[in-house]
């Protein structure tokens, strides 16, 4: 054999190696595609053109839209100030909707929930709302308010930013008067909750040592006195004790007490819609250090669906948390979640998503829009419906 025949080979080969090759998969029931839409993707029309014109003809049939991103509203808020990027005059969610309502797109309202701020930018806007509620901010295990810890501090706490507390009637009536503002001026088919919890709080076993601890506002410490006659300031955090289950279950409540008072004003509004929520995958840890107890949410029918965010690029990782999620025997209400960035192979997520489906999920969520129409398309065209209804 010539040396060029050897070179024609060895090149037929690697380009055969690098072929991405996904193989097709049979969907026989319903199964739902999904994206979360981050805020920065729907600031300007031209954006929200090239979203649509990317899930054209797709089997992505949701779209969960963040319209309160930090305490900032990518629609006609009549609590809280427009977002920066957003030109003047222009509603974002006015306009997804105004393109979307002669199709078989579903759009929900994503709403960051006690995330309001960013690390870095305290104080904020003269229209924030923790510019004019600045006691509406969480506490930590210290007495200390949030608002005076530092980037550095927030970043080495895991604390994505400045939260306020859930536990204040006060927090709670504004989440709920957002969504109330919402559906009554939008047609959304769904409000959808994130950050609906509180701050990393306790033990983090990667680090081997415990964090900050938050949920201890001055009011949040006197409404768990009163019933349990402890200021929380007092209970050792660093062990098991009775008081200390009790004010761990306290802080759990509050949360669940925001998606009940939520999961009221949607199904007042309209029965059909959708409460759906952002849920951490692992969620034996998320109810000890986020105080989050999304699978008592769905057996108690405080929601409709659980968009678990399983991110991860390993595959034994990813079954880890198909097998969380499938624990709470609610397969049909479960999206679960496939991260997808510009170098995400389309066989991964493809991969994710065979496995959600085999597994009995009602769909999948991908996180988020920053990626181009052809690889939608890639991982749709290796999805064979066999009825057209199952997209839905």
């Amino acid at each position: 054999m010539t040396i060029k025949k050897i070179l024609l080979l060895t090149s037929i080969f690697f380009l055969s190696c690098s072929r991405e090759y996904i193989k097709p998969l049979n969907v026989k029931r319903n199964f739902s595609g999904s994206l979360w839409v981050v805020r920065h993707e729907i600031a300007t029309p031209e954006k929200i053109d090239l979203l649509l014109k990317s899930i054209k003809n797709t089997d992505i049939k949701n779209l969960f839209v963040q319209v309160r991103g930090r305490g900032d509203s990518y629609y006609k808020s009549e609590y809280e100030p427009g977002a920066y990027e957003v030109p003047e005059n222009f509603d974002p969610l006015g306009y997804i909707l105004s393109k979307t309502v002669n199709s078989d797109i579903k759009i929900h309202a994503w709403v960051n929930v006690s995330f309001v701020l960013n690390p870095g930018d305290y104080p904020p806007h003269p229209e924030h709302i923790l510019f004019k509620h600045p006691e509406w901010i969480t506490y930590d295990h210290r007495g200390r308010s949030m608002a005076e810890y530092t980037k550095k501090e927030l970043k080495e706490n895991l604390a994505e930013g400045y939260f306020v507390d859930p536990a204040l009637p006060e927090v709670k009536q504004f989440i709920v008067n957002i969504v109330n503002d919402i559906l009554l001026k939008y047609k959304v088919d769904g409000i959808h909750l994130d950050y609906v919890r509180y701050p990393y709080s306790g033990y983090n076993s990667y680090y081997k040592r415990h964090l900050s601890d938050f949920g201890y506002n001055p009011e949040a410490r006197k409404a768990f006195k009163k019933i349990y006659g402890v200021d929380p300031l007092k209970i050792n955090r660093f062990g098991n004790s009775k008081v200390k289950k009790q004010f761990d279950q306290f802080r759990r409540d509050q949360v669940t007490g925001i998606v009940k008072m939520v999961n009221k004003a949607v199904k007042q509004k309209d029965g059909k819609l959708i409460l759906s929520v952002a849920a951490m995958p692992r969620y034996d840890r998320g109810k000890v250090v986020y105080f989050q107890d999304w699978p008592l949410w769905l057996e108690k029918k405080y929601i409709d669906l659980a968009c678990v965010m399983s991110y991860t690029t390993r595959e034994s990782i990813y079954k880890s948390y198909i097998d969380y999620a499938l624990k709470t025997e609610e397969p049909g209400k479960i999206f679960m979640g496939v991260q997808v960035n510009k170098k995400t192979p389309a066989n991964l997520a493809h991969n994710q998503i065979k496995m959600s489906y085999e597994d009995g999920f009602r769909g999948y969520i991908i996180f988020s829009f920053k990626h181009e129409k052809k690889y939608l398309d890639k991982i749709g065209e290796s999805m064979i419906y066999e009825d057209p209804q199952f997209k839905y």
